[in-house]
């Protein structure tokens, strides 16, 4: 158990309410042994909602910044607002899309999405 899945919504919005944040990237740590366990849970100040906990796995000290690079990276993910606006148009509105990645594998709107 991380602790991440009893976050609320209502709790996290208190606490960042103060900030400028639009993304806040929850990660704990647990050791292990020799190892630590990494989980993450993003939280969306502009939708005020919660996503899932994304577990990153274990990993050694050394690599310990790359996996919660990782993490947080992959737990990002654009808001988009869909409109109907007839029978046959839509309009959607991205926000936070146009960040470039550093990494072109991880695009953050993928097709279908």
């Amino acid at each position: 158990m991380t602790g991440l899945d009893r976050l609320s919504a209502e709790e996290l919005q208190a606490r960042y309410s103060g900030t400028h944040w639009d993304r806040v990237m929850l990660v704990t740590i647990a050791r292990q042994g020799a190892r630590f366990d990494i989980a993450g849970r993003p939280y969306n100040a502009t939708t005020r909602t919660l996503g899932p906990v994304a577990g990153a796995g274990r990993a050694r000290s050394t690599g310990l910044p790359t996996v919660v690079g990782r993490l947080v990276r992959d737990m990002f993910a654009p808001t988009v607002q869909i409109t109907v606006g007839g029978a046959k148009e839509v309009e959607v509105e991205v926000r936070a899309g146009e960040f470039p990645v550093a990494d072109p594998d991880s695009e953050q709107l993928q097709l279908g999405t």
